[in-house]
């Protein structure tokens, strides 16, 4: 027997507990943040719900694309070569481009919206090692 079969309703039940001595015991000792909150609670169960439910399901849902077994395996892996030859392509391709991608912190005057930034220097194109600055986040 899978032991999360077991462990799911003990989780329930410790959760009804707890839920129910935070309940009686909320007047003496005030609002807290380990008080229940109903979407915590709903999020919490559902997941437990969804932990039971996901194997029964998934098996059904994979069973198709099973490489070996399922129906559409060749066409599940056909997809995931075509798609990988597709990206190292235009990785190719970007890499072999018309020039050098710009320095950190540059925007290309092409890519440059109407709106003047409020640092002249970095509407000027300036990196920001040769303004003397450190490079990253400020």
């Amino acid at each position: 027997m899978d032991l999360t079969v077991v462990a799911i309703p003990a989780y329930f039940g410790g959760m009804g507990a707890e839920y129910l001595w935070l309940k009686r015991t909320a007047a003496e000792r005030g609002l807290t943040a380990g008080d229940y909150e109903r979407r915590d609670t709903l999020a919490s169960l559902s997941m437990g719900v969804g932990s039971l439910v996901a194997p029964l399901v998934m098996s059904k849902l994979l069973a198709p694309v099973t490489p070996g077994k399922g129906r559409y395996a060749k066409v599940l892996l056909g997809t995931a070569v075509g798609a990988a030859a597709v990206t190292t392509l235009a990785d190719v391709l970007a890499r072999k481009g018309d020039g050098p991608l710009p320095p950190a912190g540059v925007v290309p005057s092409t890519l440059r919206s109407a709106a003047a930034p409020a640092d002249p220097e970095l509407a000027a194109g300036t990196p920001a090692e040769s303004r003397g600055e450190a490079p990253g986040p400020t």
